[in-house]
């Protein structure tokens, strides 16, 4: 991997430096239309903002108490579920660590190239 980096660097850099006009040339010259669009915008989005905000919050009042009576509701069950499926978790991870750390043994070599 190490020797991959260097062989590719000076490509990478000179690609950059190739390249880096172009871009700078492409930024000053987009850059005033691209400040005059978020200008454009602004107003539309401040407008949408305080348009809604009052929708948004009596959206979120609306529906606080439905989620907590959800999350009060639900949370025994999935206490249970995980206490119910725990040791067949740690079991999957048991079996699959001793793969995953063969796997890591076997490529190493290959990764390190």
């Amino acid at each position: 991997m190490w020797q991959w980096l260097v062989d590719r660097s000076t490509d990478m850099w000179q690609w950059l430096f190739g390249t880096n006009s172009d871009m700078w040339h492409w930024l000053v010259g987009n850059c005033s239309d691209m400040c005059q669009w978020m200008v454009d915008r602004s107003t539309d989005m401040w407008q949408w903002l305080f348009g809604n905000s009052s929708d948004m919050w009596q959206w979120m009042i609306v529906y606080s108490s439905d989620l907590w009576q959800w999350l009060v509701g639900n949370c025994s069950d999935m206490r249970l579920w995980l206490v119910d499926n725990s040791s067949d978790m740690w079991q999957w991870l048991v079996d699959r660590s001793n793969d995953m750390w063969q796997w890591l043994v076997g490529n190493s070599s290959d990764m390190w190239q």
